[in-house]
């Protein structure tokens, strides 16, 4: 008698145990995307905003937005925006890597004009696999 409830014990100590390994693998297998950004004058190279996968796991990209939005009371207005030329859709960004986006000539956009007073830049990201697009913050970061 003893020795099944010494088993059953041992047996549900074990499981959850590997459990919660599984349950940690998973969690740091998961895609972390973050965002940073490097601003310059348009003869200079103009605006870049770098893409980093932080993860294990390769992440594919397949649209992409960048708006600049202001909160107006319960909701978010969308001021600007710029979407990807052909060039730029289907993005792979590889495991423990980075990705830039370019913003150049036609596309130059500047970061501090008056009208950005109390607005955000965001980057709207449709990655495969998700059901919903995932939103970075890209300018202010705070």
């Amino acid at each position: 008698m003893k020795i099944e409830i010494i088993l059953a014990v041992w047996g549900a100590v074990l499981s959850t145990v590997l459990a919660g390994v599984k349950l940690w693998e998973m969690y740091r297998a998961r895609p972390r995307i973050t965002t940073s950004y490097s601003l310059s004058a348009p003869d200079q190279g103009g605006n870049q905003i770098i893409l980093e996968n932080a993860s294990g796991t390769p992440v594919m990209v397949s649209y992409w937005e960048l708006l600049l939005r202001k909160r107006r009371f319960f909701c978010r207005e969308t001021l600007k925006g710029r979407f990807p030329n052909e060039g730029y859709c289907d993005i792979t960004i590889g495991a423990h890597s980075r990705h830039v986006l370019h913003f150049e000539d036609e596309e130059y956009f500047p970061w501090g004009v008056s009208e950005m007073e109390g607005a955000v830049w965001w980057l709207k990201l449709h990655i495969l696999g998700r059901g919903r697009p995932v939103w970075l913050k890209v300018y202010p970061k705070e």
